[in-house]
């Protein structure tokens, strides 16, 4: 079925509706869900851009993997308290995106993003950049903790 906007309520915390059959855009009203903390929505047929989740202050998990959304990802730096974050399988484009250090987890597998990566400003745990079109030097491996 379609994504309604009337299944978000302003005191929502968490929203899973992973793997279904759900259609059509997120909603403007997304960017009402200023106590939002985790939102899964893989394995739908949801398509668009991701406009409207940029400024959810506490969101702290975000999943829109294996889905039909489209266009370049937008800046997430402000995101402070985002940690993991699943954009994989869909058809994003452009250049790695600005990420907020505070990031942990990052998939962008299965895209068609671009371009050299300089640098990644957070420590991750996992980082999936799998099935791109990402060039360029990985020098910035060697910043990472967990490697050393």
């Amino acid at each position: 079925g379609t994504f309604y906007s009337e299944c978000l309520v302003p005191t929502m915390i968490e929203y899973n509706a992973a793997n279904n059959l759900i259609t059509g855009v997120l909603p403007p009203g997304m960017a009402n869900l200023k106590k939002l903390v985790s939102f899964n929505v893989g394995g739908n047929l949801l398509n668009g851009g991701l406009e409207h989740i940029v400024n959810l202050p506490n969101i702290q998990t975000l999943n829109v993997s294996s889905n039909q959304f489209k266009g370049s990802i937008p800046d997430l730096f402000n995101m402070i308290g985002l940690r993991s974050l699943d954009l994989s399988y869909n058809e994003f484009f452009g250049s790695f995106p600005v990420l907020s250090k505070a990031m942990q987890m990052v998939s962008l597998a299965g895209n068609k993003m671009e371009g050299e990566i300089k640098n990644i400003p957070f420590d991750p745990i996992l980082l999936d950049l799998s099935n791109n079109m990402f060039s360029g030097n990985v020098n910035w491996l060697g910043g990472f903790s967990y490697l050393k």
